[in-house]
């Protein structure tokens, strides 16, 4: 047994039915997989122990948050590599585990393989595509494969990051230890997720704050200190325009949320604090970027 499949989950049964039913369509090789149910309400825990007894299941007794989950699964991993899925995420290519594993042969210095991600509820009816492999800046957590050698010789993902900024976080982590990300896509996944729908969502703003609080915590965590204080100050100053111009207010409390977390975390960055050499940002500066969203050229 090479790898495994984790997920986190809570409260969306449903929705890791057709994920989990995914993974039994597509993967041909031995796998282990591993679920972490986040102190759901919704009967998940009782569902997979009663229907898919070789899964291992880690059940919390309140809820813990994503990263501590991730990090929870990570630490129980017992095989070579470890596929991230989210648990809203489908399988879509043919023996995704088989191409990893050649992947990985052929790229030793490859630590993780970010997975080609199409978003929507529903599937394109062409899947073709004419991009190649290429080594990038990061990866997206609801799809990509660790070499487990890579993620033990780092830290793991800061779970007082709460929620986004961790994958970020491990590829600078990665980069200082020369490690690489590849971006492959030739592995395809449906995150079955409506983007246009969920900027409607109540908890827009919120995440919308959350994702500008971990961009500021990578940078001021990796970039060095002149770049960093100039794209801190840079990344005021433009959210201040778009509240502006937009008449939002809610960008503006966003704004003001993100520079509270920053202060309560104070001590977190200066603990974690891991600068880039200019010689190592330059690297970074020069690696393409994260491929996050896949659209279909019909």
């Amino acid at each position: 047994m090479d790898c495994s499949i984790l997920i986190s989950t809570r409260n969306r049964i449903s929705e890791l039915k057709v994920t989990l039913s995914s993974i039994d369509k597509k993967i041909g090789e031995d796998v282990e997989i591993l679920v972490c149910d986040d102190n759901s309400s919704d009967g998940t825990f009782n569902y997979l122990k009663n229907n898919f007894p070789k899964i291992r299941v880690f059940q919390n007794s309140k809820r813990m948050g994503y990263l501590f989950n991730r990090n929870l699964l990570m630490s129980k991993v017992r095989t070579k590599f470890a596929m991230s899925l989210d648990d809203d995420a489908s399988l879509i290519s043919e023996k995704p585990l088989k191409k990893c594993k050649e992947y990985f042969e052929k790229h030793p210095s490859c630590g993780v393989i970010a997975f080609r991600i199409f978003w929507g509820r529903s599937l394109p009816s062409n899947f073709n595509h004419s991009e190649n492999s290429k080594r990038v800046k990061s990866f997206v957590g609801c799809g990509h494969i660790w070499r487990m050698d890579a993620w033990r010789g780092i830290p793991s993902y800061p779970e007082w990051f709460k929620f986004y900024g961790e994958e970020n976080f491990a590829s600078f982590q990665l980069l200082k230890k020369d490690w690489e990300i590849h971006y492959v896509p030739e592995i395809l996944i449906n995150h079955r997720v409506d983007n246009i729908k969920r900027q409607k969502d109540k908890d827009f703003y919120r995440r919308r704050s959350n994702a500008l609080k971990a961009d500021w915590f990578n940078i001021l965590l990796f970039y060095p200190t002149k770049n960093a204080a100039r794209l801190i100050f840079y990344s005021i100053v433009k959210q201040f325009e778009k509240a502006w111009i937009q008449r939002d207010s809610k960008v503006l409390i966003s704004l003001f949320k993100s520079m509270i977390g920053i202060l309560l975390n104070l001590d977190n960055i200066l603990k974690e604090r891991n600068q880039l050499t200019q010689k190592e940002f330059r690297k970074w500066k020069g690696l393409s970027n994260t491929q996050i969203y896949w659209s279909p050229n019909n």
